[in-house]
C-alpha cells in the first residue's frame, strides 16, 4: 500500500487521466443526486399534508423547483466540458504564459512569480466572469423573471456580477501575496502557519463584510426608529448582544426573494435584513427571524465555520506540500517549471474525491448549525410561534421546495429543507412543552 508520500511522488501516474476520471466521476455522481431530487419532486402530488400551504403555491413551488433543478443541471453539463477542456488542453499553462508575456511588457513591475501568478489569477478570474454570463442572464431575465423574481435591470445586474469579479480579485491576490511570501520565507509549505493564515483572513473577511463590500451591492439604510427596532434591541440587550448596526437592505431593488444576515462576533455584530423581508413579515415574524441570526453569534457559529474551513484548507495544503515537487504532474499538464499557487490548481484536479467528502462534511455542518440557530429562536428566545409562521412565510414567499432528497440536499444546500426546518422546530416546541408541564 502506497503511503501519502510514495503516492504523490509517484512519476508515471497518469495525472490527467486521472484528474479526467475523478471530474467525469463527480458529474456521474451529480447527476445521480439529481435523478433522485427529480423523482422527489415528481411524487409530491398531495399538498395536503403540509400546514398553511395552499393549491396556488403548492403549484408554483413545483414549477420553479424543477425549473432550478433543470438549470443547474445544464449548467453543471457546461461546467463539466469547461472543465474537461481545460484538463485536455492545458489551458492553465497557456494563461501561464500570457501572464508571463504581460509581465515582461510591463516594465514597471518586478519579474518575479508573484506578480507573473497574480496576472495569472486575474485572467483566468476574467475569463470565468465572462464565461458566467450568459448562463446567469438566463437565470436571472428568464427563469427568475417567469417567477416574478428577477427586480434586476441588465446594467444592475452587470454591474452586481462585476463588483463580485473585482472583490474576488482583491481576495485572490491577498491570499496569494500573503500565502507565497510565507512560503518564501520558510523555505516550503508551512502548513500549520498558512492554516492560521486562512483563518485570519476568513475572520477579516468576517469583519470587514458590513462595512465595505455588502455596501457595493446593495444600499443600506438604518433601521428607522419604532416598534421593530425597539423589539430588536431589546432582544438583544436580554441576551447580552452588542449591535453595532441593524440595516435595511434594498433587496427588492435585485430580486423579491426574502433574506437576513448576520456578520461579525458576539462582542461586536451587524444584522442586516432586505426590505422584503420587513414587507412579507409581522413585526413578531421579523424578530424571531433577528433571533435566529443572533443564535448564529451567540452560539458562535461563524467562529466554528473559520474553524472548519481553515481545516479542510490544511488538509489541502499537506497532500499538496507531498505533491507538489512532483515534476510529472507540472509536465503532463504542460508547465515545465514548478510554481506554488499553479501546483495547487493542478492538485485540485487530482484531489476531488477528497474535496467531494469534505464538501459533504460541511453542509453537513451547516445544516446542523441552522437547526441549532432555529431552536435558539423558538427556545431560547421564547418566539415558538413566530419562528414557526416566520419561516412558513419566507419559504413560500421565496417558493421553496415542499421536500427534497436527503442526499441531494445534504450535497448542494447548505440549510436543511424546508419541510425538515418546520419539522424540527415543532418538535422542540413540543419537547419544551412537555418538559415544561412535569
Amino acid at each position: 500500500m502506497l503511503s501519502v508520500p510514495n503516492f504523490f511522488n509517484f512519476s508515471n501516474l497518469n495525472w490527467k487521466s486521472s484528474a479526467t476520471g475523478f471530474r467525469l466521476g463527480k458529474f456521474i455522481f451529480e447527476s445521480y443526486l439529481y435523478a433522485r431530487q427529480y423523482r422527489v419532486l415528481k411524487g409530491l402530488t398531495n399538498w395536503g399534508s403540509y400546514q398553511d400551504l395552499d393549491h396556488e403555491y403548492f403549484g408554483n413551488s413545483q414549477k420553479y423547483s424543477q425549473a432550478k433543478l433543470k438549470y443547474n443541471y445544464v449548467k453543471d453539463i457546461f461546467d463539466l466540458i469547461k472543465d474537461l477542456f481545460v484538463i485536455k488542453f492545458n489551458v492553465y499553462a497557456f494563461i501561464w504564459k500570457i501572464s508571463g508575456r504581460v509581465l515582461k511588457a510591463s516594465s514597471f513591475l518586478p519579474q518575479s512569480e508573484l506578480f507573473q501568478t497574480l496576472i495569472f489569477s486575474a485572467i483566468a478570474r476574467l475569463l470565468l466572469f465572462v464565461y458566467n454570463l450568459p448562463l446567469g442572464y438566463y437565470f436571472n431575465f428568464v427563469l427568475e423573471e417567469k417567477f416574478n423574481f428577477n427586480r434586476s435591470t441588465i446594467k444592475s445586474w452587470l454591474f452586481s456580477d462585476l463588483a463580485g469579479c473585482l472583490v474576488q480579485l482583491i481576495i485572490d491576490s491577498t491570499t496569494i501575496s500573503l500565502f507565497l511570501k510565507t512560503v518564501n520565507y520558510f523555505g516550503k509549505i508551512p502548513i500549520l502557519q498558512s492554516t492560521m493564515l486562512t483563518a485570519a483572513i476568513f475572520f477579516t473577511i468576517f469583519t470587514i463584510y458590513p462595512t465595505f463590500i455588502l455596501p457595493l451591492f446593495f444600499k443600506a439604510s438604518p433601521l428607522p426608529d419604532g416598534e421593530l427596532r425597539t423589539r430588536i434591541e431589546k432582544l438583544a440587550v436580554e441576551k447580552a448582544f452588542q449591535i453595532k448596526r441593524i440595516s435595511v437592505l434594498d433587496a427588492s431593488t435585485y430580486s423579491s426573494h426574502s433574506n437576513a444576515m448576520v456578520s461579525g462576533f458576539p462582542w461586536r455584530g451587524e444584522i442586516a435584513l432586505s426590505d422584503t423581508l420587513l414587507e412579507d413579515l409581522s413585526t413578531d415574524e421579523v424578530v424571531s427571524v433577528v433571533a435566529h441570526e443572533l443564535g448564529h453569534l451567540k452560539l458562535f457559529h461563524i467562529l466554528k465555520q473559520i474553524t472548519f474551513i481553515s481545516s479542510s484548507v490544511g488538509l489541502n495544503l499537506f497532500l499538496l506540500s507531498k505533491a507538489i515537487q512532483n515534476k510529472s504532474l507540472y509536465e503532463q499538464f504542460g508547465f515545465s517549471e514548478k510554481f506554488v499557487v499553479i501546483g495547487f490548481l493542478l492538485f485540485q484536479n487530482i484531489a476531488i474525491p477528497l474535496n467531494l467528502i469534505v464538501h459533504l462534511f460541511d453542509h453537513y455542518y451547516k445544516q446542523k448549525l441552522e437547526y441549532e440557530a432555529d431552536y435558539y429562536s423558538a427556545i431560547d428566545c421564547g418566539l415558538k410561534e413566530a419562528t414557526l409562521t416566520g419561516l412558513s412565510k419566507i419559504f413560500k414567499n421565496n417558493l421553496n421546495s415542499l421536500d427534497s432528497d436527503w442526499l441531494f440536499n445534504l450535497y448542494h444546500r447548505t440549510h436543511p429543507s424546508s419541510t425538515d426546518r418546520l419539522e424540527a422546530v415543532r418538535k422542540a416546541i413540543s419537547k419544551y412543552t412537555l418538559d415544561s408541564t412535569r
